[in-house]
Parts: C-alpha cells; structure tokens; sequence
C-alpha cells in the first residue's frame, strides 16, 4: 500500500510520527523524543512488512546463492505449493513442494518411519522430484542434531527430511528469524554466500541454513521474502 509522510505531532510527553495512505486512511506510531523522517519511514516500513506476514495471500520468494530457487504460493485455508530447482541433497532435482497446515497424522508418521515424534510444529511438507521420488519434510521446535551451527538470534524451528524407505537425511535444517545485518555478517564468518541478490530489495522475514549434521559442513543458506 503506498503512504506518504504526513508530518510529527506532539501529544503530551510523547510524539507521533503520521502518515496517510492512498485511500485516504491515516497511522501514526509513537516516539519518546522527536524522530526524524529516516526514523518514523523505518517504523512504518516496519509495520507494513509484519502486515503481509499475515495476509491470507501471497507468496514466498525463496533465494540461495543470490538466486530464486522456489516461489511458494500461499491461500489461507489450503497448502502452499511451489516449484523448487534441485539445490541441494536428498531432493536434488527441481521437483513440487506442497506444505500442509496441521500436525502429521500417527498413520502418516508411520509411514515415513518417523519414531521420535516429540516436539512437531503444525506444519509439514511433502517433496516429489521429476523422477518419480518423494521425500517428507518434518519440522521441530526443538531439536538435538550434531554440529548445530549457532547463532546470537533464537532459532525459530528445525526440520528434517525422510525418504520413502524411513530413511533421515544427514542433512538438517535450521530457520532463525535475524536481521539481513547480522546474517550478513554470519554469512561472512561462516564462509558462505548471502542467499538474496542485490535487486531484492526486501527484508526477509526468515532464513534457514542447512548443514551436513555429520561432518558439520554447512551446505547452504536460503532467504525467504514474503510477497502480497
């Protein structure tokens, strides 16, 4: 939504940074002292992007390596699904990513031959390769995989990939909700690429990095920048 940059006004102790949008609603946010122009786009930049986190449609842009590598659709009420290139082991191959809101049923568990079921996240998604293979992908809350890259922001969610024989990739994932500063500087102190290119411009609302929980090499990082 497009906005213009009202003016500062004084309430009592407080100040107000107000902006009018094109249908003509208005928003202010509060200040202790007396923000300047740079300050008050930043809250409202701020506010924007938390809104499209809970729009009932959009999509999700997801970079590696400074190239888009997956666009999930998004439709509140149904899965999200997506086209993803082959970036990365067991499904490294393009191949159709459905995410499914709820939690895994105990006969789906069973099937994948998923035996520790503590901690699952209400979401999971299943990953079906040009070649015929399928993969299930489970997230956790918490998780106790080796060699766990660490971060100064708390880690959001872990996750998983199983085979169709029950078999669990080495290769974990972990998502962390931090700022591009600091993932940038992470990137950097880890050897690895930044995963969004110069043109994309907004902030991602989440990365996940995933390592080789064996040898601990760290395999890549993604960026996930959510569109409405």
């Amino acid at each position: 939504m497009n906005y213009t940059f009202s003016d500062i006004t004084q309430d009592g102790d407080a100040y107000r940074a107000n902006f009018l949008f094109e249908d003509g609603s208005t928003i202010s946010f509060p200040f202790v002292t007396p923000p300047s122009q740079e300050e008050a786009n930043k809250k409202i930049s701020e506010y924007l992007w938390g809104q499209e986190l809970l729009a009932e449609k959009g999509e999700d842009r997801v970079y590696n390596n400074g190239v888009l590598v997956r666009v999930d659709a998004h439709n509140k009420g149904s899965s999200s699904v997506g086209i993803a290139s082959g970036i990365r082991a067991p499904y490294n191959q393009q191949h159709v990513s459905t995410y499914f809101w709820g939690f895994p049923s105990e006969e789906l568990l069973d099937q994948w031959g998923v035996f520790d079921r503590n901690d699952l996240v209400d979401w999971y998604a299943i990953k079906a390769t040009d070649d015929g293979r399928s993969f299930f992908k489970l997230f956790r809350y918490a998780a106790s995989w080796p060699n766990e890259p660490s971060f100064s922001s708390e880690v959001w969610v872990y996750a998983s990939v199983f085979s169709e024989d029950g078999t669990e990739s080495d290769i974990k994932d972990v998502y962390v909700k931090i700022s591009p500063e600091e993932m940038r500087q992470w990137c950097f102190n880890n050897n690895c690429t930044y995963p969004l290119p110069p043109e994309e411009t907004k902030k991602p609302w989440c990365y996940g990095v995933y390592w080789n929980s064996t040898t601990g090499v760290i395999e890549g990082v993604k960026g996930y920048v959510r569109y409405t």
